[in-house]
């Protein structure tokens, strides 16, 4: 997974400031969420977040392998990438390590 063009993208949302992490930021947002990235192994509630926060912002969800190695911060199961232009980069190019999630049990 490294070096993939999905992390680079997470990398230059990070650096321009377009990214929330974790669940209580995801939840709070109000507006501008145009994907959200869940680690493969994250807990059911923030499975829940995760799909709550999609379907009221109308974006796909993301299934990281190693989420917290992306956006290098250790144990970060959930993070909303702000940006229209990355989302749609990121959703683009998924390679092996990100899928998307269309729901059910498993992730």
């Amino acid at each position: 997974m490294a070096g993939s063009k999905v992390d680079t993208l997470i990398g230059f949302a990070i650096k321009a400031g377009k990214i929330k992490f974790g669940g209580e930021l995801v939840s709070r947002e109000y507006r501008d969420v145009y994907i959200i990235l869940v680690s493969a192994d994250a807990a059911k509630n923030t499975m829940k977040v995760a799909t709550n926060a999609g379907r009221r912002f109308s974006c796909p969800i993301v299934v990281c392998d190693d989420l917290a190695g992306a956006v290098h911060k250790k144990d970060c199961k959930i993070c909303a990438i702000k940006d229209s232009n990355l989302a749609k980069g990121i959703v683009e190019n998924l390679t092996e390590g990100y899928r998307l999630y269309t729901g059910g049990a498993n992730a």
